[in-house]
């Protein structure tokens, strides 16, 4: 008689748990206003971000979409937990690979908490604008977003991959924060580089020659103050023989910015970043 009234109490109460649940879940659902708390209190939760390959299936148990994200990274300052929540979000998204450009690398995937923290280095409250050259899936566009850029342009010669990119970046494009353009990077005209504030790009074509070549179009029309970073400079000797410039031999990230008629370059440890002005060859080195 015991067991059956204890069985009866365990499936009361496991009913009340499933039904809080289950209207907690509802209640997140509706929620397309962050300034309702339940979503901002979810999302806040430091356990969420312990186990980082767990926080998709999180934000999915919790009906939360990319909206939502975006909204709730606009409000919190922790540029790794936006990267986090950008991550999650991201895993969801096609991403197309077929070589239909072989010159081109079809498709890069970088890790994004590494991207945001390359863009918290050299960004600078002044810039407001972010372009992506070989913008993929749109991934790096929405972590943009997420850390507060106001617009985001990006260029992809895959027709592919910029649909993905639409269908995902929609809502965000008929707002007017999102500018999409299918092209060839070193095609497009050398004006188009000059939007934005910081121009990043995970060296989108295979062979250096070519690549220092798209790398010095875009140098010589970014607007004064900008900064572009390139992921992956391994292409300094094509370059300096481009633009007579004494481009340093550094591997990995790289990155430059306009100021005035003159450009300067940045190394950075943990404690400080320095920029240095690039100047031109030596009459013995060209």
């Amino acid at each position: 008689m015991q067991y059956k009234i204890n069985l009866l109490l365990l499936n009361i109460l496991s009913f009340l748990f499933l039904t809080t649940c289950e209207k907690q879940k509802i209640k997140l659902s509706k929620q397309d206003d962050l300034s309702k708390d339940s979503v901002y209190q979810f999302l806040k939760k430091e356990n969420l971000y312990h186990y980082p390959e767990k926080l998709a299936a999180s934000l999915d148990s919790a009906n939360l979409n990319h909206r939502q994200i975006y909204s709730f990274c606009q409000k919190i300052s922790d540029s790794n937990q936006k990267m986090l929540l950008a991550t999650a979000v991201c895993q969801k998204i096609d991403n197309y690979t077929n070589e239909n450009k072989t010159e081109y690398w079809s498709s890069i995937m970088f890790d994004l908490e590494r991207f945001g923290e390359y863009i918290e280095v050299v960004r600078t409250p002044e810039h407001k604008s972010f372009m992506d050259v070989g913008s993929a899936n749109g991934e790096k566009l929405y972590a943009a977003l997420c850390l507060g850029f106001e617009k985001v342009y990006g260029i992809e010669y895959s027709p592919e991959l910029l649909e993905i990119s639409h269908d995902f970046l929609e809502s965000y494009k008929n707002e007017g924060k999102v500018a999409l353009r299918l092209a060839d990077a070193l095609a497009v005209e050398g004006e188009y580089y000059a939007q934005a504030d910081l121009i990043y790009m995970y060296s989108p074509i295979k062979d250096h020659a070519p690549m220092a070549k798209l790398y010095h179009k875009i140098f010589q029309n970014m607007r004064n103050g900008a900064i572009l970073i390139e992921v992956r400079m391994v292409y300094s000797k094509e370059l300096r023989q481009i633009s007579q410039l004494d481009f340093p031999n550094m591997m990995g990230l790289f990155a430059v910015r306009r100021q005035g008629n003159h450009y300067e370059y940045l190394t950075y440890d943990s404690y400080r970043k320095n920029w240095h002005k690039l100047e031109k060859l030596p009459q013995s080195a060209k």
